[in-house]
This record gives structure tokens, sequence and C-alpha cells, in this order.
């Protein structure tokens, strides 16, 4: 496991308040790179959170993001199987509504809500 120095978004948050616009778009940004190589490997997040959001230093590049906690990860297929993926509910102010009714219906769109929803945070 890689051993990550910096903070994640939510404590940049909490400590510093809102975060200047060209700064939430650059991470918001990588938070979309990284999903779209989880997507193109038929994955989907399902718990995007500013907690699950890490902003490092990688060789002098501040800012460099690492999407965290696939815990909740599940395969994305065009038909889930009913009930096949019931588990724990990511935090609901960042899933989408529809999520709540039912969690296997989370796809791509699902991530994407929720990274508008940590830039409303941001």
């Amino acid at each position: 496991m890689e051993l990550l120095a910096g903070l994640n978004l939510h404590d940049l948050i909490l400590r510093f308040g809102p975060q200047p616009e060209g700064r939430v778009i650059q991470i918001l940004k990588q938070v979309c790179e990284s999903l779209a190589e989880a997507h193109s490997l038929g994955l989907v997040h399902r718990d995007l959170k500013p907690s699950n959001i890490f902003l490092c230093d990688r060789g002098g590049v501040l800012d460099w993001v690492k999407v965290l906690d696939f815990g909740l990860v599940r395969e994305f297929t065009a038909n889930p199987p009913p009930g096949k993926w019931k588990t724990n509910l990511p935090a609901p102010f960042f899933m989408p509504p529809e999520a709540i009714k039912n969690s296997a219906a989370s796809d791509p769109r699902s991530d994407l809500y929720g990274v508008g929803a940590i830039g409303y945070f941001c």
C-alpha cells in the first residue's frame, strides 16, 4: 500500500474554507481522469466524497490527486442482477437520489453526480 503525505479534500475545506475556482477545476479534472480509467475497466466507485479525494505533493507538483477507498466499487453492467449488489450505501450527500432507492442501479453517471456535488462542496 502506498504511503501518502498530504490531506484529503474534506480536511482542506474545513481548515481553509472554499477554494478558488481554478484550483477546484484542476482537482476535479484529475478526479475525472481517475474515474475515466475505472469506468473504462467497467468499474463504478460508488462512494465519491471529499474525504476520499487525497491531495499529495508529488515531485514538487502540488494537488496531485489520488482517488481513495474503492471499498464499494462494483462492476458496471448494463443489466445488473437484481439484489446482487445490495451493499453499504455511500455518503448520502454525494450520491445521486436514484441510488438511494436502488444502489444496484449505480453506473458511471452516479460517479459523475458525486463529482458535481464535490465541486459544490469545494
